[in-house]
């Protein structure tokens, strides 16, 4: 899956959850807005050098942030499933702390936020989360229990690190 095809399914499912996105906008690959908030996003599809890529992509988001934190305004990262341990890379406190949300577009083009500690009440309502996913998160956040999480991934049920805390399911 490549970039444009990233870029397209996200910004679709951000329409049909009433945002208005627009593309290519100062450099940002998607800009969205809905009621005050806006969402800058910076996407990557699968390429040879991903490592690389998704570190480039971390510095992009990065340098549209402001000195101060602007009250409404988050980041994201759009990846091809492919791509999300690379993007996992960077740990989900730094993520959260930033503002930064994670969403993988799957082959079918369905978008998935991938849950970190910042604040999912704010976040645009992706619809698309994996079943899997979402039982092994709330055993988890019910729980908290390490070992359950590592049998969920040793059952191939799901390879993402364990929900934060606090973790709401997008349902």
């Amino acid at each position: 899956m490549n970039e444009a095809e990233v870029v397209a399914a996200f910004c679709a499912a951000l329409r049909a959850d009433g945002w208005d996105a627009r593309t290519e906008v100062d450099h940002i690959d998607v800009v969205a807005t809905r009621d005050g908030r806006e969402l800058y996003a910076e996407a990557k599809g699968t390429t040879t050098s991903v490592g690389l890529d998704v570190d480039t992509m971390y510095g992009q988001l990065l340098r549209r942030m402001s000195q101060e934190p602007v009250p409404g305004r988050r980041f994201a990262v759009v990846v091809p499933e492919k791509v999300f341990t690379a993007v996992s890379r960077v740990p989900a406190s730094v993520r959260a702390q930033l503002k930064i949300d994670v969403y993988v577009v799957d082959e079918a083009g369905r978008v998935e936020l991938r849950p970190t500690p910042a604040d999912a009440a704010w976040r645009p309502g992706m619809q698309h989360v994996d079943p899997a996913y979402a039982a092994a998160a709330d055993e988890w956040t019910a729980g908290g229990d390490e070992a359950a999480w590592e049998s969920t991934v040793a059952d191939g049920l799901t390879d993402a690190p364990p929900p934060p805390s606090g973790h709401q399911r997008l349902t």
